[in-house]
């Protein structure tokens, strides 16, 4: 191994990657000052990963400085407090367990268990408390990739209810809040995003400023892209010609749902 590819491998994200521990979040990328980072999705595995270009990095290690990776299995919750937090083998450390729903019939039957993150949402938009939240989307134009983005009204929330049961890099939209006008965020990630976002505000007071919430969802495992090939395959036959897909709404529980360009 010749020094440059030691230095790749001990200084940036490579090493988590060529280890395994790649999640796939893109907080390196949105927080790289030299545009180094790339995120891939790897076909073999079906997930993303990240991609450091030797000839724009300058080893300044900040990629790896906001990689939740080496941090995942910690605890996410301030130690000391005159509360500790209690615990559950299936749920993990918690101040407290509430049963919810939205009490808007439409956003509770597009939702895929509530809607509860939804309405947050619309409430502090419609209060003042934000201006703007990081979400995720499928793409109109790639419906089968999972889109985070920076949405700045009530029906670009809409947009993006219900879970997408696939990877999503939800942190590559931090690059949306640091160069836009936004000045009160809510961001919405799995827990893993939810750590990268916390470890970026710290190496980013601009980012800090900016991000006054943090909304967190459940989440049990992670699906690859295959997982939504193969139902493809079962159902359509191939996961060409698809116009629109959902994985979830329509009425709890909901089940995927797939229209095809010739409308079937």
């Amino acid at each position: 191994m010749n020094r440059e590819h030691r230095n790749l491998e001990t200084r940036t994200v490579r090493g988590v990657v060529s280890a395994g521990h790649c999640i796939g979040c893109g907080t390196c990328v949105a927080m790289c000052p030299q545009d180094a980072v790339l995120l891939l999705l790897n076909e073999r595995k079906g997930v993303y990963e990240a991609s450091v270009a030797a000839s724009k990095c300058t080893l300044c290690g900040l990629c790896l400085r906001v990689c939740p990776a080496p941090e995942l299995g910690d605890s996410a919750l301030p130690a000391g407090s005159a509360h500790p937090p209690s615990s559950a083998a299936l749920i993990g450390e918690y101040r407290a367990c509430y049963l919810g729903h939205s009490t808007r019939d439409e956003v509770r039957h597009q939702a895929s268990s509530g809607g509860i993150v939804t309405q947050l949402l619309l409430a502090a938009l419609d209060a003042g408390l934000i201006d703007s939240a990081l979400v995720t989307r499928m793409s109109q134009n790639e419906p089968l990739r999972p889109e985070p983005f920076l949405a700045r009204t009530v029906s670009e929330i809409a947009e993006a209810a219900t879970s997408k049961y696939c990877p999503v890099p939800a942190n590559l939209a931090l690059r949306q809040v640091l160069t836009t006008e936004a000045r009160s965020v809510a961001v919405v990630g799995l827990p893993c995003h939810l750590r990268g976002v916390r470890l970026a505000m710290r190496h980013s007071p601009a980012l800090a400023r900016k991000v006054s919430y943090l909304v967190g969802i459940f989440c049990s495992h992670g699906d690859s892209t295959h997982g939504t090939e193969f139902v493809l395959r079962r159902s359509v036959g191939s996961p060409e010609g698809v116009e629109s897909f959902s994985y979830r709404g329509d009425g709890w529980p909901g089940g995927i749902s797939v229209l095809t360009r010739q409308g079937s």
